[in-house]
């Protein structure tokens, strides 16, 4: 199998306008700045006003963990279920 470098100049553009161009680009640092800061407002809430434990808070974690990937799976696998039923047709 052969590889091929891919070369990319600049990067692509979403809009014509330049304004709108300009409101596209967002430093990484920004959703940091954002979800950090609400990942400790909610543990904070849920240890401090639910009042759960250290092990609720990391067994709630877990479970949404599993049912998120739970459902990921299970979407993907119909996806394919009816793809391969359509393409049958």
């Amino acid at each position: 199998m052969k590889f091929e470098k891919i070369h990319n100049k600049g990067q692509a553009r979403l809009f014509k306008n330049r304004y709108l161009e300009y409101l596209t680009k967002t430093h990484p640092l920004v959703i940091w700045g954002i979800y950090i800061p609400l990942i400790g407002f909610m543990l904070y809430f849920t240890a401090s006003v639910l009042a759960f434990s250290i092990f609720q808070i990391s067994l709630s974690f877990l479970a949404g963990i599993l049912f998120g990937r739970y459902l990921s799976m299970s979407y993907t696998g119909l996806f394919f279920i009816f793809l391969l039923r359509v393409k049958e047709q």
